[in-house]
């Protein structure tokens, strides 16, 4: 069957009935056994007092599929991640225990025919999907998994984004992830469900991916109990050929938020591992933003925030000069410098919020690009458990602007705002305040 691939894509990058095609043609593999990593790091941290899970070095099993559509020949390339069977000839589902932390980290070559790679043998990939999933190939909800995250990231620059001379001059933003996901990539089921976690560009666009890049994935089991979880991680690819025919632009993948910055001091650290999260206030509501200006001019091909929702109330994108207005509205604030505490009362009321976010574009050189707000769903992590709250994918409210499709300027001024809730008693009240784009950048924009 072809695959079927839009000329405009809804908002979070989902396409209606993707996620079933996926799965017809994944029930079709055959699957095939691949070496072990390369470089591989595996870090496992188990509940207090728990037993460490059952583990032997990861191996990867791997699945090729036809997957042309009327953008032209494509396939999928399906990889799950697993652990070798005691005799070396089979790859197993990963066990994770009730509580336990887990991650891996490696390198792997695409290793697909030269027909899909172009002149500089680098893939063109159109959609991904990274998602762990049973034993019978469904997905893993969480509860009981947390997708912590999962990324495919390389070194390189995708052909068309912005040479290392921009990365220079503008550090917040970075082009290295090449596709992944995290805990807040699935939708509740009124705004997409299962169908948010497969992306997938318009028709014409691609990411660029260099043959030799990292796999990053962490997961968390939240069960406060249970037998040894088994799961498959999956990472799925689709390769577009490379053709005369097929006129595709690159686009770059950019991140605006603390985890592209650097080491600040402000990052959190737990058990050793740097979450480049920023700090909230215990005991006050805060407001934390990211400026810098666009390097290129462009358009947004798509879009999405990533953030932990137990404290986000609402997200903005913004373009203007936002941190001089916020200073003349806010005392203290600034943008990339740690969370600016808000002692006014009802400070995230929504009267408040928009407020606020009609002081920042009043005389119009402020623009509203687009908002989001915080999704979350109840569930019991285990029979017999309180019900606890679980994140999924932000989306902006229904009278609010897209940022998919928005023109930029070279130079514009872009900001990424938040308002947080107190951090509270929190173990851990670190908060990520983070925009993706897709952006396909002119070559000589003004």
């Amino acid at each position: 069957m072809a695959w079927p691939v839009n000329a405009s894509i809804p908002h979070l990058g989902w396409q209606p009935g993707l996620t079933a095609s996926y799965r017809s043609l994944r029930d079709r593999c055959e699957w095939r056994q691949r070496v072990a990593p390369h470089r591989l790091l595996v870090q496992l941290i188990p509940a207090p007092g728990a037993a460490q899970s059952e583990f032997r070095v990861p191996h990867v099993s791997e699945c090729t599929l036809d997957a042309s559509g009327d953008d032209g020949a494509a396939i999928w390339l399906i990889r799950r991640l697993g652990r070798a069977s005691a005799d070396g000839r089979h790859v197993l589902p990963l066990k994770v225990n009730a509580g336990m932390w887990a991650s891996w980290y490696f390198e792997m070559n695409l290793n697909v025919s030269k027909e899909f790679l172009d002149a500089r043998g680098a893939a063109l990939v159109t959609s991904f999907r990274f998602w762990p999933v049973d034993p019978g190939g469904g997905d893993v909800p969480m509860p009981p998994l947390h997708n912590h995250h999962a990324t495919y990231q390389h070194e390189g620059l995708a052909r068309a984004a912005i040479t290392p001379e921009y990365l220079r001059n503008f550090p917040p933003m970075r082009t290295s992830l090449g596709a992944g996901s995290a805990a807040d990539y699935g939708c509740v089921e009124e705004d997409g469900g299962d169908e948010c976690k497969l992306k997938q560009l318009p028709r014409g666009y691609a990411r660029t991916l260099p043959q030799s890049a990292k796999y990053s994935i962490v997961l968390n089991d939240v069960r406060p109990r249970g037998d040894p979880y088994a799961v498959w991680y999956e990472c799925a690819l689709r390769l577009l050929r490379p053709s005369p025919a097929a006129a595709v632009r690159d686009v770059a993948h950019l991140t605006w938020g603390l985890l592209s910055g650097g080491e600040p001091q402000h990052s959190t650290r737990i058990d050793g591992a740097m979450f480049k999260t920023f700090e909230l206030p215990r005991a006050l509501p805060s407001l934390y933003c990211v400026t810098h200006r666009w390097p290129r001019a462009g358009r947004i091909v798509s879009e999405w925030w990533h953030g932990h929702h137990r404290f986000t109330s609402v997200g903005f994108v913004l373009s203007g000069d936002v941190e001089s207005r916020l200073r003349g509205l806010i005392p203290g604030a600034s943008c990339g410098q740690g969370a600016t505490p808000l002692r006014g009362k009802d400070a995230l009321g929504p009267a408040n919020v928009q407020k606020l976010l009609a002081n920042l574009t009043a005389g119009g050189d402020v623009r509203h690009l687009c908002s989001y707000e915080p999704r979350r769903v109840a569930r019991a992590p285990v029979a017999g458990e309180a019900a606890q709250l679980f994140d999924r994918a932000a989306v902006g409210p229904a009278a609010a602007p897209s940022c998919a499709g928005a023109r930029v300027r070279r130079g514009e001024q872009l900001t990424v705002l938040c308002l947080n809730a107190a951090g509270g008693d929190a173990p851990h009240a670190g908060q990520h305040c983070v925009w993706d784009a897709d952006v396909a950048f002119e070559h000589d924009g003004v």
